[in-house]
């Protein structure tokens, strides 16, 4: 296992962080080992695999130790191998770090939590300079001989992070400890999105202040702000006597593209030049797929087919816009994984059958692959 160090300590932004342990335990699958385990050795940790331990041929020491599990897929994964490890292991004398796929829903995020994560790192965008998986142990570690024994830190530091997730699925909020002041770093999406960052912060007890100064405001370049899109949306319902179902909306690299069609008689450059006024949002494509509709036929085909998604529960495969207009059906979307874009197929078919009926799939065009 090589010489264990009484101090690990890692630069970052000209600021030394000691970490107060001496050795991690890993529990990662063969995808995430070498390269978690090569990175930690590099920093000075002593890398434990967390197998020997379970098996009985390794014995817990007597230093402070975390344990880093990469194993799992999902929140229910995580808890099983959790709870393999509590029959060993006094899981409240360390932090516990998860790391997860990227994209991971929030839902299952917020599972994780519960069942007694106590850092959330997303592979492989934030492993792979460490900076997430690091900062995170080093908080985690620093509070732990400050506050440990205190249920409410432990509940507001992870209210933090749940606090940006729902803001902005892909923040980089990292959250550090030196002396007595909680250090907020990374990025968010908006001023506002910082002040309830901060606000929760100065909320957490045992510290004599906070300090912001590296917690960046960057909008993100991968999702629309649900505001903004409500907006453009309330633009559209003051035209549209049927409401959206011909009109829908879709986020390409950080702008909301709007597409679909608008009856004849209303003027779509009224529309266009109120929706471009909204602070943040380009419109890269808006444009008149037809000028007659068949409101009532349409309505049937859009029932009809939210039906057919709701049997292939696409929903949670990925994300699914659909348009109707005059005998056309339009469909953008993408999918997460290459069984979810199985579906994504058979719910195509289903719509192609649908006799008297054009189906363009248009999620090719905007490069909406399986990848997600």
């Amino acid at each position: 296992m090589g010489s264990r160090c009484d101090v690990t300590a890692f630069n970052i932004k000209n600021l030394t962080f000691d970490l107060p342990f001496k050795s991690l335990i890993f529990d990662g699958s063969e995808k995430y080992f070498n390269d978690i385990r090569s990175s930690l050795v590099k920093f000075g940790f002593c890398v434990l695999d967390g197998q020997y331990l379970l098996n009985g041929s390794l014995e817990p020491d007597d230093s402070t130790i975390a344990l880093v599990i990469a194993s799992g897929v999902c929140s229910s994964q995580y808890k099983k191998t959790l709870e393999t490890y509590e029959k060993r292991l006094d899981l409240r004398s360390f932090p516990v770090a998860f790391v997860i796929p990227e994209y991971m829903p929030l839902y299952e995020k917020k599972k994780c939590y519960e069942y007694g994560c106590d850092l959330l790192v997303d592979w492989p965008r934030e492993m792979k300079k460490m900076r997430g998986l690091l900062i995170g142990l080093q908080f985690l570690t620093s509070f732990q001989k400050q506050a440990r024994n205190s249920d409410d830190l432990m509940k507001n530091v992870a209210e933090i992070r749940l606090l940006t997730d729902r803001r902005l699925y892909h923040c980089h909020l990292q959250v550090s400890v030196y002396g007595d002041v909680l250090m907020l770093g990374g990025r968010v999406d908006s001023l506002w999105t910082k002040k309830i960052v901060e606000s929760a912060a100065s909320s957490i007890p045992g510290f004599n202040g906070i300090l912001s100064e590296d917690l960046k405001v960057v909008p993100s370049s991968k999702r629309i702000t649900e505001s903004l899109s409500l907006n453009a949306k309330k633009i559209f319902e003051e035209y549209l006597p049927h409401g959206l179902k011909t009109v829908f909306f879709y986020e390409v690299d950080g702008s909301l593209r709007i597409d679909g069609t608008i009856p004849k008689y209303i003027d779509i450059q009224e529309i266009r030049s109120k929706v471009e006024r909204l602070e943040g949002l380009e419109v890269l494509d808006f444009r008149v797929i037809a000028n007659s509709f068949q409101w009532e036929q349409d309505e049937q085909l859009y029932n009809r087919i939210c039906r057919l998604i709701s049997e292939s529960n696409i929903r949670s495969a990925g994300h699914v816009e659909l348009a109707v207009c005059g005998g056309q059906v339009y469909v953008i979307g993408h999918w997460s994984s290459n069984s979810n874009k199985i579906r994504m197929e058979m719910l195509l078919r289903s719509v192609k059958s649908i006799k008297g009926y054009n189906l363009i799939d248009q999620s090719k065009d905007h490069s909406l692959d399986s990848t997600g």
